[in-house]
């Protein structure tokens, strides 16, 4: 089934406890519409006989974001043309790659400046006595 939620300007986890059996969202049209999903959402509106796979459809810019991802998400981005599904998995695996290098940057740059500061100090100290 698909379902046109195309009139929303955002959908996330407390919206989509109404729905089940759906294998498409489709948000296209009438302009941006912001979805963010947790797999334990997505997952309970796709249980159809076993096929727990689903599409999301919007338009180009519409933000998508998947909480807490995990080995559990299978994520196709719409361009990647004939890509295997590996590939998908390798893009993903980069993507966290480089949020984690960001994230390890921030926090030495943060450490950094903090030691910085309490050098200063410590040498402050030292020249008043």
């Amino acid at each position: 089934d698909t379902v046109d939620l195309s009139h929303l300007t955002s959908f996330g986890d407390a919206d989509a406890a109404h729905l089940d059996n759906v294998e498409v969202l489709n948000f296209t049209g009438n302009g941006a519409t912001a979805v963010s999903l947790s797999y334990d959402a997505a997952y309970g509106i796709t249980q159809v006989g076993g096929l727990h796979a689903f599409t999301i459809k919007g338009d180009t810019g519409d933000p998508l974001t998947l909480l807490k991802i995990s080995d559990k998400w299978y994520v196709k981005m719409p361009d990647m043309g004939d890509k295997k599904p590996e590939d998908a998995q390798k893009m993903a695996d980069q993507m966290k790659a480089a949020t984690d290098t960001k994230a390890d940057q921030t926090k030495a740059a943060a450490d950094k400046k903090a030691a910085d500061k309490k050098a200063a100090a410590d040498k402050k100290a030292d020249d008043t006595k």
